[in-house]
């Protein structure tokens, strides 16, 4: 026999719940059962009577009326709403309704006309109207958006065996209490809600996400004003409520045609109580079903716009079977069965997945806003589609003096053709208020270009009267966006007095050849006197081909930067004689027992690219002084030379700091060298991991095709070979997507083997504190590379949005960014993804993982232990490894000696210093 808390695990599994949410959604599902049942009672009375009275052509005066009654509560709600706490509200709001159904109740009575049915039927709406107000304005604000998708499904499901209890009531009561008195019925029920609102209040849970405000009455009189600019300025609220008309208008249409059927076949109030009792039971019945154990797990399976496309799309085929029997004998009594079977369908959509997935869209708005969505397109929206449809019924009356339904079905296909379009609309916007919601911060740098006259004379101001940090942050901009200095420009900078300023516009000016710098640079040398500023004019003037007349003078400066600046410029630049004497003066300087002579030698072949002194650089690569050999590597790394390469990457070992720059400055020419580097049996994985980070760094095509080729054939580096390819913006050919895919799948399965290894010790977590801590990296770090996979196949901007909000921890945010997984990545990763990393406790992952992952399951610790240590294609980080080893020694575990010596002579100190002491 099963315990009675391991069959409420069960149904809590069942329905999709977990155990901290079970006391909450109970209450809400009572809550929605008892004001559902109310107002079962209410519409079965007031449309029954309605309809035994008046002829169906009437029945679009009550949408008109309805429309009006709905604009006025909706306007009533919109000014008192931020007067009470929402909790107050709530209860003030049911307290209403129930007056209203008693109101109705004696107006029966003392009333012999038949014309307050009107209005009775319309009130039906608005009750609808508050309930929803009130019960979505209460779940919106306990629930996050992760939450909703798997709940909203569950706690509105209240109402469908309540409007089941309440239809078969009224089937079964009607003919011997008559159809007015359900009307008591309702108000009890309704009455009975209330302890639950209070029970809701007293918990806490609404202060913990909705802080109330005081009212203030300087902004009373502006409530409409702050929804219709809510409504203009929001664009998904604005798609909501365009939405939310086309949907409510094609659920008005088909209930009408489907009454007007109905109308012909019963001619008594009591008849037609009990059907519309009986089919409504039918619908609720099926609903309640669907939507208990279907929705929340097929909102998850489907993401949002499938779930929304779900009802028009059946919607449309149930159309077009409409339209097919025109042609048939007596199609007109088909259209009818049609059309009961369209209403049924639907109903039961639009209750179990069109409204929960709506008001779920809702929820990554802030708590003010959501509230006001649900206003807007409850309190405004449905009026007008109620107003809408009645005006159109009228006129079809009027004009066909008959209700043709073949014509309805035609405007339903054109309302569906919107429906889907309105879905699609929206989709994409509730995308872009996920990203906005995680981070409401972007820079766009735009090009700063010089090319226009007003600009140019703008920075010429600039120059001349504009501060240091003014003109360096101009000048900045332009030396990002490769922007040429003109020469009017470069005038005014170099006449600015702060020597920040000139070498930065003649750092700019070392970018590219300027025909006119000797023009220029010569009479400005004359009187300038700061020697760092004159190296980078005479630079600036061998590149320009300057008279070498001119620059021979300053070989003899006593400045070793000025010096060094002639002496490079002739020996890269120069001819002739000119160029030989710096040669002889270099070569003289290389011989040098004075350490910082061929230092400056070092420098000087360091600062050019592709030229031919190989045996210089050779020579310093091996000098004795380290200042002298680390800059002779930057020089074999500008150098691009095969051999100074190999020479480079052959010294990793002793000298692995120092040779990493100069092979990320050589570029692609360092990829051949790095790749056989990583390939070949001697690189230990320390330095494969360092070596495929730089190929990372380095990027370009060839980099791309290194990474990818690692990525198939050394699984055990994948992790750092799919950060790598994210830092180097790897461009992804289609046919690369199946091993992107593949790879992500294993660590999908790597991360579910941790949850199930962390599920394992959970219950003894004190003794194993440090191996947990140590499964928590490993998953933020799997988590991370799985992220940088999705960057590289989905939009890398979303993506990276979802990574910054998981390292804030903040769990809305963390559930906002699940959102955009859901959204943007493949359906069958995003539920893995999702299931794996969403935050809370991992037994409550474990049932979904066991369907996603049979992998295998962790009985003690000692096997955990076992899979940690015995990992070999994929090991784990070299600090779980460490912990794991710590703890078969501390706790005493007897795990074989074979699997902790291999870890004795690891490259890891800390792995062999830990391997040492478990034996």
């Amino acid at each position: 026999m099963k315990s009675s808390s391991e069959k409420n695990d069960f149904w809590l599994r069942t329905l999709n719940i977990r155990s901290e949410e079970s006391w909450l959604v109970k209450k809400l599902f009572l809550l929605q059962f008892l004001q559902g049942a109310g107002i079962a009672f209410f519409f079965t009375a007031s449309f029954a009577l309605f309809l035994t009275r008046f002829p169906i052509t009437e029945l679009p005066y009550t949408f008109i009326y309805s429309s009006l009654l709905l604009w006025a509560v909706g306007f009533i709600y919109s000014r008192i709403e931020h007067k009470f706490s929402i909790s107050n509200l709530s209860v003030i709001i049911t307290v209403f309704m129930v007056l209203s159904m008693l109101f109705f109740r004696l107006l029966f009575e003392f009333v012999h006309s038949d014309i307050f049915l009107y209005w009775m039927l319309s009130w039906f709406s608005v009750l609808y109207l508050l309930n929803n107000l009130e019960f979505w304005g209460l779940a919106s604000l306990l629930f996050d958006v992760r939450q909703s998708k798997r709940l909203f499904g569950v706690i509105s499901a209240g109402d469908i065996p309540a409007k089941f209890i309440g239809y078969t009531l009224a089937l079964l009561t009607v003919e011997y209490i008559g159809t007015i008195n359900l009307l008591w019925a309702g108000a009890v029920c309704m009455l009975a809600s209330i302890p639950f609102l209070i029970s809701i209040k007293r918990s806490g849970r609404l202060q913990e996400v909705h802080h109330v405000k005081t009212h203030q009455p300087k902004k009373a009189t502006h409530k409409v004003t702050r929804i219709v600019k809510n409504f203009a300025g929001n664009t998904l609220i604005r798609r909501l409520a365009a939405l939310s008309i086309i949907v409510t208008g094609s659920f008005i249409i088909i209930s009408y045609a489907f009454y007007a059927g109905v109308k012909e076949a019963y001619h008594d109030d009591v008849s037609l109580a009990k059907f519309i009792a009986l089919f409504m039971a039918v619908v609720r019945l099926i609903a309640l079903v669907v939507k208990m154990i279907f929705t929340g797990r097929l909102i998850n399976k489907l993401g949002i716009i499938k779930s929304l496309l779900l009802t028009p799309i059946v919607l449309l085929f149930l159309i077009f079977c409409i339209i097919s029997t025109q042609n048939m004998p007596d199609y007109q009594r088909w259209i009818i069965y049609l059309f009961g079977a369209t209403s049924i369908v639907v109903d039961i959509l639009r209750s179990a997945i069109n409204t929960p997935v709506f008001l779920t869209i809702m929820q990554p708005l802030s708590s003010h806003e959501r509230l006001r969505a649900h206003t807007i397109v409850k309190g405004i929206m449905d009026p007008f589609a109620s107003l809408f449809c009645g005006v159109m019924l009228l006129l079809m009356v009027h004009y066909q003096h008959k209700i043709d339904l073949l014509l309805l079905s035609y405007i339903l296909l054109a309302i569906c053709i919107l429906w889907v379009i309105g879905i699609y609309r929206v989709n994409n916007q509730y995308l872009k208020t996920i990203v906005k919601t995680i981070s409401n911060r972007y820079f766009n740098r735009e090009n700063f270009t010089i090319k226009d006259t007003g600009t140019l004379e703008w920075l010429k101001e600039k120059a001349m009267i504009g501060t240091e940090t003014e003109v360096i942050n101009i000048l900045n901009m332009l030396y990002k966006s490769s922007n040429v200095m003109t020469y009017e420009l470069l005038q005014a900078l170099l006449k600015h007095p702060s020597d920040k300023v000139k070498s930065t516009a003649l750092k700019l000016m070392q970018q590219k050849k300027y025909p006119d710098a000797p023009d220029l640079l010569l009479p400005f040398l004359q009187g300038e006197k700061n020697n760092a500023i004159i190296a980078d004019s005479i630079t600036i003037l061998c590149m320009n081909d300057t008279d070498e007349k001119l620059i021979l003078p300053y070989l003899d400066n006593p400045n070793q930067e000025v010096k060094k600046a002639a002496l490079a410029g002739l020996y890269f630049y120069g001819s002739g004689d000119s160029k030989e004497k710096a040669t002889a003066i270099l070569s003289q300087m290389i011989s040098s027992e004075n350490f910082e002579d061929r230092k400056i030698v070092a420098e000087i072949l360091s600062n050019q690219e592709s030229f031919v002194q190989t045996e210089m650089i050779r020579t310093l690569m091996n000098d004795e002084n380290r200042e002298v050999k680390k800059t002779a590597f930057l020089a074999a790394g500008k150098s691009g030379k095969e051999d100074l390469l190999n020479e480079l990457i052959n010294r990793i070992d002793t000298e692995e700091i120092e040779i990493i720059q100069p092979l990320f400055i050589a570029g692609e020419k360092a990829l051949p060298v790095i790749s056989g580097y990583i390939n070949s049996e001697k690189a230990t994985r320390l330095q494969k991991e360092r070596l495929i980070l730089l190929c990372g760094r380095i990027g370009g095509s060839r980099a791309h095709h290194i990474l990818m080729k690692l990525l198939n054939s050394h699984e055990e580096e994948n992790m750092i070979v799919i950060k790598a390819m994210y830092r180097s913006d790897f461009p992804l050919e289609l046919s690369e997507h199946p091993l992107i895919f593949s790879t992500a799948k294993k660590l999908l399965l790597r991360s579910a083997t941790i949850i199930y290894m962390l599920n394992s010790i959970d219950h003894i977590q004190s003794k194993y504190q440090l191996l947990v801590n140590s499964f928590r990296l490993e998953l933020i770090d799997l988590r991370e590379s799985l992220l940088y996979l999705f960057a590289l196949l989905y939009d890398r901007e979303h993506i990276n949005k979802v990574r910054t909000a998981y390292a804030t921890g903040k769990k809305e945010s963390i559930i906002n960014a699940m959102e955009i997984i859901d959204i943007a990545v493949r359906k069958d990763l995003a539920i893995n993804f999702n299931t794996i990393f969403e935050p809370g406790n991992v037994a409550e992952r474990m049932h979904e993982l066991k369907k996603i992952y049979p992998v295998e399951f962790f009985e003690n610790a000692e096997r955990i232990l076992v899979q940690v240590l015995s990992e070999d294609i994929r090991p784990y980080n070299n600090w779980t490894t460490a912990c794991s080893l710590y703890t078969t020694k501390k706790q005493q575990h007897s795990i074989d000696e074979k699997l902790i010596k291999k870890y004795t002579d690891s490259e890891n100190v800390l792995l062999r210093e830990t391997a040492n002491f478990a034996l």
